[in-house]
């Protein structure tokens, strides 16, 4: 039955805001192609949540889970996928085309441009000599949190690796790669991300 609106809402957009709009009601989903949620697990959100156009939500396991404050919007074209959990505070922004991966924390009053990546997990390559990526993958688990503190605003097309904690206040430099954890109120740019001032110098 979900497959059959999904891919009539392709051709229907409208079929696919009517089948959102009667299962999440209290979601505000943008009129356009299918937003896709696929909840196995578990699935709480509070006020004014939006969800644009093409978006997914994959939480596709039954112990895995997405708790989602007030007051946040997920623009079109963003996948979500939580392994283990996500956690996504109040008053986020997230733009269109973001990516979130794996095991990850938001605080409050955060702002993701366009473009953004996030993933907890990588892959294994050098721990077992005479095995392929694929199978040290298998064999070997790499999976490290990520914690995004509060007021953060991370520019377009940064990429947030696993077991970075951005702290509270920082800014993020369009296209940076955070491989470490910043400092608290500072500003971060380049590959890697490296500080280069205060926020209030």
């Amino acid at each position: 039955m979900y497959r059959t609106f999904f891919y009539l809402s392709k051709l229907f957009p409208i079929v696919g805001f009517i089948y959102n709009k009667v299962k999440y009601p209290r979601i505000h989903v943008e009129i356009g192609l299918f937003v896709e949620i696929i909840t196995k697990g578990t699935f709480n959100y509070g006020k004014n949540l939006v969800i644009g156009s093409q978006s997914r939500i994959y939480i596709n396991r039954i112990e895995n889970r997405l708790d989602i404050g007030n007051n946040v919007n997920i623009s079109r074209n963003c996948f979500i996928q939580p392994y283990k959990y996500i956690k996504i505070g109040n008053n986020v922004n997230i733009q269109h085309g973001v990516e979130i991966h794996g095991e990850v924390s938001i605080g409050n009053d955060v702002i993701i441009a366009e473009g953004v990546f996030m993933t907890s997990a990588n892959h294994i390559f050098d721990r077992e000599k005479g095995l392929t990526i694929r199978e040290q993958d298998k064999k070997y688990s790499n999976v490290k949190p990520i914690v995004i503190e509060d007021d953060i605003w991370l520019g377009r097309n940064v990429t947030v690796l696993q077991g970075v904690t951005i702290k509270k206040g920082c800014v993020i430099g369009a296209g940076s790669v955070v491989t470490k954890d910043t400092e608290e109120y500072s500003v971060y740019v380049g590959v890697p991300a490296k500080k280069i001032k205060d926020r209030y110098s």
